[in-house]
């Protein structure tokens, strides 16, 4: 438990509370219910993915409801009651307390997408289906809290309570090919970038790592927890990073800090990035805009007070907006040229996770760009926003 008193001392009560709902269940085993889930889109036409503690469902974009089951001839499939079956795991019927998710899959095949739980164990989930297909799930080195990322064969995934590991999916069994110690946990998805593995961990450390091998090149000290992921600079030749440390970092490719931001509390959220300009949050609810020069970062404005309570998801970047979720149930529309708010939408629960921002497509049927938000709140656990004007125009419940 010192580990938490080291990291409350240097931030404020919001910020320190944030932090306890992942220390603590780290020090204790407990249960991890104070997380969000993250939002991804699969398949097309697209449809929404969203795991949530004990389960995950798909959602049609268009309507917020649940996607239902369909047999070959393309007719709705009915439980015993003559209910319509959705797209849920586990399904009713087969639901473990023990099996919790947070973090989006990865399309594994064509067929099959990969789940990591908070139980430490990996989940085969049949695409059109939901359905399990590896029973109770192929145990893994830790509990997933951070976003995996497959590339080549290879997963890599952090844990909460400490290191990142390569696994590889060419084995059912997903045995380690390699893995980062760290003293603390990894809740960022890694970056892949020239054969190289990026990521920063709560040990105060940015890392690159050979991808093949898992050597370290090089590591880099934040001088406080890093949460996030990093994030590439526009033309990819530099990494950003926020810490607890009151500070976003630029990191050149070798390792070396370049240039810095100050902030007023602890960047917990990777920041957004919109060619040369670089948006970010912190845990007091401020938001920041800096512009990369090349040869550093140049704080544009900030701090803004937009928000009550932190601000952990990174900011959505528009034509005309940023989109920015709270600690504080409410998500803003804010001037990037200046951080004014210019519209607010009260939600339930608190807005913590990734957010969507859904352009009409062909594979995407949506009629106008929506922004996608998940809460805390199981009364409307995921929202959608009219981009232009931010009227609501779903919200799925639990």
């Amino acid at each position: 438990m010192n580990r938490l008193s080291r990291f409350a001392r240097r931030a404020s009560l919001p910020g320190a509370l944030l932090l306890v709902m992942f220390v603590l269940s780290a020090c204790t085993g407990a249960r991890l219910e104070a997380t969000w889930g993250s939002l991804s889109l699969t398949g097309s036409p697209a449809t929404i993915v969203f795991p949530f503690y004990d389960r995950i469902v798909m959602l049609d974009p268009v309507t917020g409801q649940p996607v239902q089951l369909v047999d070959n001839d393309g007719n709705t499939r009915l439980d015993d009651q003559g209910n319509p079956r959705i797209w849920e795991v586990p399904d009713a019927g087969e639901r473990n307390a023990q099996v919790q998710f947070y973090t989006a899959p990865v399309q594994l095949d064509d067929e099959t997408l990969l789940f990591a739980s908070y139980a430490g164990r990996l989940f085969e989930v049949d695409t059109a289906t939901g359905r399990i297909n590896n029973g109770s799930g192929t145990p893994m080195g830790g509990q997933a809290v951070g976003d995996p990322l497959l590339a080549d064969g290879t997963l890599y995934l952090g844990y909460n309570q400490g290191d990142l590991q390569a696994l590889d999916t060419g084995n059912s069994t997903f045995p380690p090919i390699w893995t980062l110690d760290t003293d603390h946990g990894i809740y960022g998805q890694p970056i892949l970038l020239d054969g190289t593995i990026y990521t920063a961990s709560l040990d105060h450390n940015a890392y690159a790592l050979d991808a093949v091998t898992g050597e370290i090149q090089w590591k880099a000290d934040l001088n406080g927890a890093a949460t996030s992921a990093p994030a590439l600079s526009a033309n990819s030749d530099a990494l950003y990073v926020g810490s607890f440390a009151n500070a976003l970092f630029k990191l050149n490719l070798d390792g070396q800090i370049v240039s810095s931001v100050p902030a007023s509390n602890w960047v917990w959220g990777t920041p957004a990035v919109s060619g040369d300009m670089v948006y970010f949050g912190d845990v007091s609810g401020n938001l920041y805009a800096a512009r990369d020069t090349g040869d550093a970062l140049e704080l544009v404005w900030g701090p803004v007070p937009v928000a009550t309570n932190a601000i952990v998801a990174t900011p959505l970047v528009t034509e005309n907006a940023l989109i920015v979720g709270s600690r504080d149930k409410n998500v803003y529309w804010v001037d990037p040229a200046s951080g004014a708010v210019l519209q607010t939408r009260e939600t339930k629960g608190e807005v913590l996770g990734n957010m969507l921002l859904l352009e009409p497509s062909d594979s995407l049927p949506v009629g106008e760009p929506t922004v996608v938000v998940s809460t805390m709140a199981h009364e409307e656990l995921v929202i959608a926003f009219a981009l232009d004007n931010g009227e609501r125009l779903w919200a799925y419940s639990r």
